[in-house]
């Protein structure tokens, strides 16, 4: 390797550290620290608000589900009434 290679390598990787150092404080400064945390509050916030709506879908399918299970029982019952009614009509009928 000659001098002015070296000299031509050693120049471009200082020149790549140079540029890795001031990309890396770049992101330290106070603006792109502002910019990171602010990113990741929106982020929490888009994952409370996620959560949230999960919530909600998952309450509005139980109390569904409450309300379909009730009908099924109220018209088991209804079911029920008018067949013990019927026997009842039938017994009455015979003893008559």
């Amino acid at each position: 390797m000659t001098l002015d290679a070296a000299k031509a390598e050693f120049t471009g990787t200082a020149q790549q550290n140079v540029l890795n150092l001031q990309a890396s404080q770049a992101w330290s400064t106070p603006t792109a620290a502002a910019l990171r945390a602010q990113a990741t509050a929106q982020a929490l916030e888009s994952d409370r608000r996620q959560a949230q709506a999960d919530n909600m879908a998952e309450f509005w399918r139980t109390i569904r589900t409450v309300i379909v299970a009730l009908l099924i029982v109220a018209g088991l019952s209804a079911i029920c009434v008018a067949v013990v009614d019927a026997i009842t009509r039938i017994r009455v009928a015979r003893l008559a």
